[in-house]
């Protein structure tokens, strides 16, 4: 019997052809996208999965109660005092960023950025995989690191790298104690190298000692005992603040645990430091699950619309078989045979395209291949899936043919199989829905990104080149490179400072000296002569530093959100400023806003302060597009003043953009994935437009001779579709606007969903039923009814 079925099924693949092709194209498009898109979501879903002792291991975080802002860092003293003071903290970990550290080898010289110094038990908590492995404590002596497998490789090649040394920014030397391996898994923290945290000491010039509770660089993780109740932990935590820093320090911040498996997709309004991989976003995955529906129940559309359509072909075929003693559920039983053979062919097409072209496809989210295990490993349930789709697809169809008696099916030349009003309308309204929803998603993100690299961020990034220099170098010889850049008829302007524009800024207490009872968190930058000049940041009041007047060493220029916390006034210059009970100046200047963060941020208040800690980053602006002629003199003249520091450079205009990556990659991916709807809608569109045509030609004949104009006869075929388009941007319009609005609610400064979006959408709408009704409209209406009539 099955073979019966199975030879059923190739016929009547091979006798509707176009019809069969569009049907299986649309299944094989949809579960390929499909496919990527759960390949991507189960890449999210996967971090921080290879902890040993999962949900037992938290971050904590501080709370900012007045602004409500998180920080993924707290102060170097909490993390022992954490473990000292509860029960249930079994163990606590520091860890401390060391940004853009220089490497020593014998003869080569290296930056590396995803660099953490870490207490001891580091590896207690993370269980990474060594390849290599002194003593099972690798960093709990001084000068100790770990280096990843990939950078063991690019140091020593395929060397052991164990007992070996390293150089770390011209200063000490550090033993290599051990070498693992790439996870198996995403992590949330990612590094290259891990140093002992007894080898860190506080930066030259900070204000502050491993003693500060207020420093919050240091992000910590806790591993709880078993059965902890992180609730009642987090009530705990309150009391905690309270207790090392005072209540009135209590009443504006305190401590809150986060599971480290939530870490990455639920950490959106939480300041991260370096050296984490950009944040998860849960709506975008929950978009793109539902764009992955969209088109899945697209190209289930097509295929019902289509077998249904195509039923009508085969009545005179059923009608023969039930005479033959066919019953009702035999011939239901063999349409949705069909069906799945259909199903199971594009199943075994996609999943072959995923295996042979999955790395390729899924540069689409810059995601690696991880759905290809769970194919293997769970295969029954892709099976199980075909069945599944097949059914639900194949059902409907096959009922309608199936319910014919032998009598109805032999007696008319043509039966009626459904209506407009009927289950196939639904199903090419619903085609409608989707399709004009996702076109105004895809023109709303792309309005949005488009806002991002256009809006004023209040200053001038482009242009400017970004020299890294290790610290104490660059001190001692900045006014010397300096001067010599500014002799390079390509550049403008050349100034330093410790900060990309990317919102990865500390931040103090600050108070007016005249009023020292009210202090706020105020982020800081650092910033060396003409700085305000050399990025174009347009003052309101005062000037920049320079080097014509010797208190600027110690003065404080501060932006506009800043001087209305503090209450300053642009005439009110000269006011002593404290920073962190330590620093105090004269406040000089008072800049208009600027966008030091990401625009998912509004604008914060930051002071400006002249270099008392290393600069390790030279700014300089060009005023020439041929940048491979200023790269190479600057080179030249970088290599002169620093002829043994490695020559690393950056656009400023790419880091920031850079701040966008995951949003561009969703956008893109909106993008690609609504172009691959409208070809599904446009396919289905198409072949029940054509068969409609098809099945009416009799209709249509008849009208023109009766006299029907070809104005009648176009208005007669698609006037159903104008009502479907009707129906369709009722119900899809105000619920696209209120999804996009609820993704924007992301970006700080973003664009507002209008009318002009709506009418675009609308007008692609129709051009696509256009498209797809003019080839056959065309033809129907130039056809001769005589022709029809000599025919049948």
């Amino acid at each position: 019997m099955i073979a019966n079925y199975l030879k059923h099924a190739l016929r009547y693949i091979l006798k509707y052809k176009v019809f069969s092709l569009i049907n299986i194209g649309g299944l094989i498009i949809s579960l390929l996208s499909c496919a990527i898109i759960l390949n991507f979501v189960l890449y999210e879903y996967s971090y921080d999965k290879m902890e040993s002792r999962e949900g037992e291991i938290y971050r904590v975080n501080l709370l900012r109660k007045k602004t409500d802002q998180r920080h993924a860092a707290i102060g170097p003293p909490m993390g022992p005092a954490l473990q000292r003071d509860f029960a249930e903290v079994e163990k606590a970990v520091r860890l401390r960023h060391a940004d853009n550290i220089l490497v020593s080898l014998e003869n080569d010289e290296f930056y590396e950025t995803k660099v953490f110094y870490a207490d001891s038990g580091f590896f207690e908590f993370f269980p990474y995989q060594f390849v290599e492995l002194a003593h099972p404590n690798p960093i709990d002596e001084i000068n100790t690191v770990v280096l990843s497998e990939t950078l063991a490789h690019k140091y020593f090649g395929e060397e052991s790298a164990l007992g070996k040394t390293i150089r770390i920014d011209n200063e000490k030397d550090f033993k290599i104690t051990g070498v693992v391996e790439k996870p198996k898994t995403p992590q949330h923290l990612q590094f290259d190298m891990i140093l002992s945290f007894s080898s860190f000491e506080v930066p030259y010039g900070y204000p502050v000692t491993l003693a500060t509770w207020g420093w919050t660089s240091f992000p910590t993780y806790v591993r709880l005992v078993e059965q902890t109740n992180p609730s009642t932990f987090n009530e705990k935590l309150n009391s905690f603040i309270a207790r090392h820093m005072g209540e009135d320090v209590s009443e504006n911040i305190s401590l809150e645990a986060q599971a480290i498996q939530d870490i990455h997709l639920n950490s959106e309004n939480i300041s991260e430091r370096d050296g984490t991989a950009p944040k998860g976003s849960k709506s975008q995955i929950r978009i793109l699950i539902v764009v992955a529906l969209a088109i899945l129940g697209l190209s289930i559309f097509n295929f019902v619309n289509l077998s249904t359509a195509l039923s009508i072909k085969r009545i005179k075929e059923v009608g023969i078989r039930k005479v033959l003693g066919a019953n009702k559920f035999s011939i239901f039983r063999q349409f949705v045979f069909e069906s799945i053979v259909l199903v199971f062919i594009a199943t075994l097409v996609a999943v072959a395209l995923l295996l042979l072209f999955g790395e390729k496809f899924n540069q689409i989210f810059e995601a690696p291949l991880y759905i290809n295990q769970y194919l293997f490993e769970y295969w029954y349930w892709v099976i199980l899936f075909s069945v599944a789709l097949g059914l639900l697809a194949g059902s409907y169809p096959a009922k309608i043919i199936a319910r014919f008696s032998a009598s109805e099916t032999l007696s008319s030349a043509s039966v009626k199989v459904s209506s407009p009003s009927g289950v196939k309308s639904v199903l090419v309204g619903l085609q409608y829905f989707i399709t004009i929803g996702l076109i105004i998603g895809s023109i709303t993100v792309g309005r949005q990104m488009h806002y991002l690299t256009q809006k004023d961020l209040g200053y001038e990034n482009e242009n400017i080149i970004v020299l890294k220099v290790d610290g104490p170098s660059l001190t001692q010889n900045y006014e010397t490179i300096r001067q010599k850049l500014l002799q390079n008829a390509s550049v403008i302007n050349v100034t330093s400072t410790g900060n990309m524009f990317d919102g990865l800024n500390g931040s103090v207490p600050v108070y007016l000296k005249e009023n020292s009872e009210e202090s706020f968190r105020i982020s800081l930058l650092s910033a060396n002569y003409n700085f305000l000049e050399t990025m174009e940041i347009p003052l309101l009041a005062g000037r920049d530093f320079s080097s014509l007047y010797a208190n600027d060493s110690t003065s404080f220029i501060i932006n506009k959100a800043a001087a209305d916390m503090l209450q300053i006034g642009n005439d009110e210059l000269g006011k002593e400023i404290v920073l962190n009970d330590v620093w105090e100046g004269e406040l000089i200047g008072i800049t208009e806003n600027f966008h030091f963060a990401s625009l998912h941020e509004n604008i914060q208040p930051i002071i400006l302060f002249f270099p008392r800690s290393f600069d390790d980053r030279i700014f300089v602006r060009l005023n020439t597009d041929d940048y491979q002629s200023a790269i190479s003199a600057i080179n030249a003249d970088f290599s002169e003043v620093f002829p043994n520091l490695p020559f690393d450079y950056k656009f400023l205009q790419e880091h920031v953009n850079g701040l966008y990556k995951s949003d561009k990659l969703f956008a893109n991916s909106i993008y690609f994935f609504s172009a691959i709807a409208l070809i599904l809608a446009c396919l289905g569109l198409y072949a029940i437009i054509s068969f409609q045509i098809e099945t009416r030609q009799k209709e249509l004949s008849i009208r023109k001779i009766l006299g029907a104009s070809d104005w009648k006869i176009a208005y007669s075929l698609i006037k159903q579709f104008v009502l479907f388009i009707t129906v369709a941007g009722v119900l899809a319009i105000p619920l696209s606007i209120v999804s996009v609005q609820k993704w924007l609610e992301g970006f700080a400064y973003r664009i507002n969903v209008n009318a002009f979006d709506v009418i675009i959408a609308i007008i692609i709408i129709i051009s696509i039923t256009l498209l797809s009704l003019s080839h056959k409209l065309f033809k129907a209406i130039n056809t001769s009814p005589l022709k029809y009539i000599k025919d049948n």
